[in-house]
């Protein structure tokens, strides 16, 4: 097992499982808000349906997370798919409000941060890549016009037809960011490991001096 995982109990494994499972929620239910404020405050239309399908499974998926860990499966594998799945889910809520420019690539972030807090090292840059591929896809799909995501105001710039330059300008600025924050959350990661280790041989020092 990575060195980083010897450092964490199942206990505190599991803990962080729920808290990203709660995280998710607490995502998911403010994208559920925009979308009635959007709702409330324009003319519905049926446009908006696939968001709404991508919350209500994100949320049945949250409940079968849920109730998978009365079995006591393997956590760091339950940890790994629920953030390789959440990809997949922000792909379709990134592809629902915008694409290419949509304002929910920020989530790409948070499950790179997320695999950051309690995954080895190889996991995290394989999430940043993961996360590259699947936006890359999508400013594919913007720029050909093979989908039609939702517009304004959901999208950081008015409906338009981009332009080559620009959709290869925010790919490659978006895939930075993701790597950068990958490399910061392994640095962030090693750094506590580290701090942790320290502590713990301090700690079995003084029990042995005052033994």
């Amino acid at each position: 097992m990575n060195e980083l995982h010897s450092t964490i109990t199942p206990h505190c494994l599991l803990r962080r499982v729920k808290w990203l499972m709660l995280g998710r929620v607490i995502v998911i239910t403010f994208l559920w808000g925009a979308l009635v404020v959007v709702e409330l405050t324009g003319d519905p239309t049926l446009s908006r349906l696939p968001l709404t399908y991508v919350i209500l499974i994100t949320y049945a998926l949250t409940i079968l997370y849920a109730l998978g860990l009365r079995w006591q499966p393997d956590l760091e594998r339950v940890y790994l798919g629920q953030v390789w799945v959440d990809l997949l889910i922000e792909t379709a809520i990134i592809q629902s409000t915008g694409g290419l420019d949509s304002g929910f690539v920020f989530l790409y972030i948070l499950s790179i941060i997320s695999a950051g807090i309690a995954l080895p090292g190889r996991s995290i840059f394989g999430v940043a890549a993961g996360a590259s591929v699947l936006y890359s896809l999508l400013a594919y799909l913007d720029f050909y016009a093979i989908t039609h995501p939702l517009p304004f105001p959901f999208t950081l710039r008015p409906e338009a037809t981009p332009s080559g330059s620009y959709v290869l300008y925010a790919t490659l600025q978006r895939m930075t960011a993701f790597w950068v924050v990958a490399m910061l959350s392994r640095y962030l990661a090693e750094s506590l490991r580290q701090t942790g280790q320290v502590l713990q041989e301090q700690t079995a020092h003084l029990i042995g001096l005052r033994a």
